[in-house]
């Protein structure tokens, strides 16, 4: 991996900061190409053969052919997510719901 150039995202993106992080944790000096905003772009960036990226796997659909992926074996690699509501507000079925779902898939997701 150390062969690679990549495209990262733009300083203050959390996945700047944990992609920078595991690279000085494997000890490779990355060939960065390219710093972007958004993590789709990257991700159709790399698609196009333009370089390497860290993308979520929740964008890799099945028989997804363009690309390699690898899984990184690192706690950098997972976020914890929160729900922030109101607490003397009311807060709709529909919300609620959507919270739970949420919760579920991530939870199934193990």
């Amino acid at each position: 991996m150390s062969e690679l150039e990549y495209v990262i995202l733009s300083e203050g993106n959390n996945l700047h900061d944990r992609a920078l992080q595991i690279f000085s944790e494997t000890g490779i000096k990355p060939r960065i190409k390219l710093e972007i905003s958004q993590l789709a772009t990257s991700y159709h960036l790399a698609r196009a053969n333009f370089a390497a990226s860290f993308i979520s796997d929740r964008m890799i659909s099945e028989g997804e052919e363009a690309l390699c992926f690898y899984r990184i074996e690192s706690p950098l690699t997972e976020r914890l997510f929160y729900a922030v509501l109101p607490r003397r507000e009311y807060t709709s079925k529909a919300v609620r719901a959507f919270i739970d779902i949420f919760a579920a898939v991530l939870h199934q997701r193990g």
